[in-house]
């Protein structure tokens, strides 16, 4: 239980992190409008910390964490949800900054390949998900 506490943690203290990044960036460069940014704050404390604790909850009950696969599925979360975090800033920070660059829009190619890298991290999570579902039957 102590190292999903402290992988909650440390999701916690990104995610407060981000949330400060996001609302200075759009402060220093006169923003007003949507960006990606603003998501990554609640990604992270969601899908980082509340899952965690959820998980590790479940591993108490449950003992997920003796099944053969729990390992490789742990690190690929781990890994894709700071992946999809970091191309969310990414998105965002160039919608901050560019005045072409319009929340939603998929007209450029570029932005459909970091659209689709994201969906890639958020594919990755779904994955998790599942191995945990079907471990709980």
């Amino acid at each position: 239980m102590k190292k999903y506490v402290k992988i909650a943690f440390a999701y916690a203290v990104a995610a407060m992190a981000f949330g400060v990044f996001y609302r200075e960036f759009t402060k220093f460069n006169d923003f007003v409008g949507k960006t990606s940014l603003a998501v990554t704050h609640l990604h992270l404390f969601v899908l980082g910390s509340i899952v965690m604790l959820v998980l590790g909850l479940i591993d108490a009950r449950y003992d997920i964490s003796l099944h053969k696969l729990y390992k490789p599925t742990m690190i690929l979360y781990n890994v894709a949800l700071p992946y999809v975090v970091i191309m969310f800033t990414v998105r965002g920070v160039l919608q901050v900054v560019s005045d072409s660059f319009e929340f939603g829009s998929g007209r450029c190619r570029e932005r459909n390949r970091r659209d689709r890298t994201c969906g890639y991290g958020s594919s990755y999570s779904f994955v998790v998900y599942c191995f945990v579902k079907n471990r709980l039957r």
